[in-house]
């Protein structure tokens, strides 16, 4: 198994308790707010699909994820995120 360094590297420090992990990342002073609108696309019906036959939902999935992949570039300022059963 692995050592905690070899897995995240020396600079986490030499064990979990002075691990930069839980320290943010970034500077929150200096955020500015910033107005957008935020859609969720989601495959209705997909719990059911997987109960009844995994490979069957995950066509469908597959098939959304892929139509807003297709569709984000045509749109300029588009953040796309695609996460279970929907984007």
């Amino acid at each position: 198994m692995q050592s905690y360094e070899d897995a995240f590297g020396a600079s986490f420090g030499s064990d979990r308790r002075e691990s930069q992990w839980d320290k943010p990342y970034f500077d929150n002073r200096n955020l500015k707010s910033e107005d957008r609108f935020v859609a969720w696309i989601g495959l209705m019906g997909a719990a059911n699909n997987m109960i009844a036959s995994l490979p069957k939902a995950a066509c469908f999935i597959g098939k959304i994820h892929d139509a807003g992949l297709q569709a984000a570039p045509r749109f300029g300022a588009v953040s796309l995120h695609p996460i279970a059963d929907g984007f």
